[in-house]
């Protein structure tokens, strides 16, 4: 039986939804899904493939209509915005993007500027982002010639471009923005995203695998699996051992001691429910690694 751990409800939330199921060709994706994000939260997305977590982003995103639920952006039903005033409240990130033409990165970042203005590799917004993403120097290179990380980078870029030409809360959504870069790009920029949230009016929702990178950023997870919600909540209360254990199957635990957090795996087996918990002497905000653990 899934247990399911409910974050305190929001005040207007920017973005809600409600009960979301979604069926593709005969195949349950969601069920029953509900999330409430305010502006400033980070939400991380995390679980196994195939958990949901791309498919949720698809249906935040208004590309794919649930057959039961809803979701309201700003009050809004997803259902009635058309095209254009959603692009002007969200900015979307996929997980892949391919470009069969050639095109410069900067002519790519274009790509998000509004409007008419779309294309416009010389407006200022474009180097500024560039900069932001720390692709500035890939300008003139084009895009197809660029590293999986590069191309990630500008793409965000993009993004960010779009993102920041909005006004009043806004949402940002993206499927594994980092998983292309090195630890240290990472780390570097999931702390200017963190940023960007709290300070721009920015609820910032990402589906990511990368388990200590989730906890040392996201004010909130929502746990997935076979399409469910698992747990919903801080960090803290999400990555128990228990949950770690039946939802990947880790021997793992999230130690908090460090200026980051970080979960620390022992092992890795088959996804299991746990009767008792793995670490011998669990303590707050530590975890037991072994004998040579303080």
């Amino acid at each position: 039986m899934t247990t399911r751990l409910v974050a305190p409800l929001l005040e207007k939330p920017l973005l809600e939804a409600r009960e979301i199921t979604l069926v593709r060709n005969g195949q349950q994706l969601l069920r029953n899904i509900s999330l409430r994000v305010r502006a400033g939260e980070r939400v991380m997305l995390l679980g196994p493939n195939g958990a949901g977590k791309s498919t949720l982003l698809r249906v935040l995103a208004s590309e794919w209509r649930p057959q039961s639920g809803e979701v309201r952006l700003g009050g809004d039903s997803l259902a009635t915005l058309p095209l254009p005033a959603l692009a002007r409240r969200r900015a979307v990130m996929p997980q892949q993007v391919t470009l069969g033409f050639p095109m410069l990165a900067e002519e790519v970042v274009a790509q998000g500027l509004p409007g008419r203005e779309a294309g416009d590799s010389s407006h200022p917004s474009v180097g500024t982002q560039m900069a932001w993403c720390d692709v500035a120097h890939l300008a003139g290179r084009l895009y197809n010639s660029l590293s999986g990380g590069e191309q990630q980078r500008v793409q965000l870029a993009r993004v960010l471009v779009q993102l920041r030409a909005m006004s009043g809360e806004r949402l940002l959504l993206l499927d594994e923005a980092t998983s292309a870069l090195d630890p240290a790009q990472q780390y570097r920029l999931m702390a200017q995203l963190a940023s960007l949230a709290q300070q721009e009016e920015t609820a910032l929702i990402m589906a990511c695998h990368d388990l200590s990178l989730a906890a040392a950023y996201g004010s909130r997870i929502l746990l997935l699996a076979n399409g469910e919600c698992v747990a919903d909540g801080p960090p803290e209360t999400v990555l128990t051992e228990e949950n770690l254990a039946r939802v990947y199957g880790l021997d793992a635990c999230l130690d908090t001691r460090g200026p980051l957090p970080q979960v620390c795996v022992r092992g890795a087996s088959n996804p299991v429910v746990l009767s008792k918990p793995l670490c011998a002497k669990p303590l707050r905000g530590q975890c037991s690694l072994g004998s040579d653990s303080a």
